[in-house]
């Protein structure tokens, strides 16, 4: 008698699943990274039913960082396993040769000095200055300093200064291989006596590499500039990328007929947006 109700309610247990299996007609799918809200976490559906949510609970915040221990809810950047809840803290903590992952879209008080060797990875994030007075761009890569740019994401110059550069190198090496690159959202003062001219990229001493991106200004003639000064220690090499309404192998605002692009690459023109592409 006892095995008979066992087995019945086994089967009382298992055929509500089985039917609810049928009714759906397939197994659920969900993505490996969370989704996230202000309180909650879960994995999301990657298959039809995209209201479905697995492991769905709370945020949990043991050690008190502001962050959670679960999903990373709250962190703006992440070297390696590590979360930060700033970006700043990220590349400053992280040691050479590293790469930071922008978790979150970030608005910079000012530019972030590099100093070291370190990538960032924008992982489709948006960093922005919004109020920065100083003009230094969003990354100011200096003497010492190798910065390499990966991953798609918008990098946006647009400040409150009279400059709006958008990766401003002095005397470090920068590669771009991914990525937007971006001043046009600028509200340009009558009165400033370089409003037809706001650089995207701005070399004063130092090499830059171009593998890809894209990059438009609200000045295109300025997408790339190098310091008249420091020519002879400044390089911008491109091997890909968009520019919109600029020809990097034609550069008026360098001279007529100067040519950042490299040997073994062509541009190719379509509606005056100029890709960089292998021969």
């Amino acid at each position: 008698m006892k095995k008979f109700f066992s087995l019945a309610l086994v089967f009382c247990l298992i055929v509500p699943c089985m039917v609810m299996l049928s009714a759906c007609g397939h197994e659920h799918t969900f993505a490996e990274t969370w989704t996230f809200n202000e309180t909650h976490h879960w994995h999301a559906a990657t298959c039809e039913h995209s209201d479905e949510k697995a492991d769905y609970a709370e945020h949990v915040d043991a050690n008190e960082d502001d962050i959670c221990d679960t999903c990373n809810y709250g962190a703006k950047a992440l070297v390696g396993a590590k979360a930060y809840t700033s970006l700043e803290a990220a590349i400053t903590d992280a040691e050479a040769g590293s790469t930071v992952v922008v978790f979150d879209d970030v608005d910079l008080a000012t530019a972030i000095e590099i100093n070291k060797e370190i990538t960032i990875d924008l992982n489709g994030k948006t960093l922005t200055v919004a109020e920065d007075t100083a003009g230094d761009g969003v990354f100011h890569v200096v003497t010492g300093g190798d910065l390499t740019i990966n991953g798609d994401g918008v990098v946006d110059g647009v400040g409150n200064n009279k400059w709006n550069i958008v990766v401003f190198v002095e005397g470090g090496d920068l590669t771009i291989n991914g990525g937007t690159y971006t001043n046009t959202g600028l509200t340009v003062d009558p009165e400033d006596t370089d409003a037809d001219h706001f650089d995207v990229i701005y070399v004063k001493g130092g090499n830059v590499e171009i593998n890809g991106g894209t990059f438009e200004g609200y000045t295109p003639a300025w997408l790339l500039n190098i310091n008249d000064d420091l020519r002879a220690t400044s390089t911008i090499e491109v091997k890909g990328g968009t520019f919109k309404g600029f020809n990097p192998a034609n550069n008026a605002a360098e001279g007529v007929g100067t040519d950042f692009v490299a040997e073994g690459y062509t541009v190719v023109e379509n509606n005056n947006v100029f890709t960089v592409v292998a021969e």
